[in-house]
């Protein structure tokens, strides 16, 4: 039995994935740690794949469990992370954050299956609108002209 089939065989389960076909939101569930959480939703996405914003109060907390739902989902799974500021004039700053958060917006744009984990803080930072953000994308294909 694969291991996102094993929470079937419980009716809380059962009774919450039914809820959430229904259409019925929020749905509020309690589990004792991350792994849990993550194994519960990485469940529900398999039953019903779709869009999903998970929101934690600490980066450290969107981290930790976004690493747990990654090992369920693999891709599916991404990490919207907070920007770094920088008080001071430096030569070289890295775009390694800026990048990663233009990739998760990508994913939402075009995959419908994407499960996006994040803090509170990296939230209400501010990203480039998505309608902005999409009307200026460019695809490149490798041979075409």
């Amino acid at each position: 039995m694969h291991i996102l089939n094993v929470l079937r065989e419980s009716a809380e389960f059962n009774q919450i994935t039914n809820t959430i076909v229904r259409g019925v939101s929020p749905v509020n569930v309690l589990c004792s740690n991350t792994a849990q959480k993550a194994h519960f939703l990485a469940s529900l996405m398999h039953e019903k794949p779709q869009k999903a914003l998970v929101i934690l109060n600490s980066d450290y907390e969107a981290k930790k469990f976004y690493e747990d739902l990654k090992f369920f989902l693999g891709v599916r799974a991404q990490l919207f992370v907070r920007k770094d500021y920088i008080y001071h004039d430096v030569d070289s700053v890295s775009r390694e954050t800026v990048f990663s958060r233009l990739l998760v917006l990508y994913e939402v744009l075009n995959n419908e299956e994407v499960i996006v984990v994040t803090s509170i803080e990296a939230l209400f930072q501010y990203t480039v609108p998505p309608k902005v953000f999409a009307s200026n994308m460019l695809n490149f294909k490798l041979g075409a002209i």
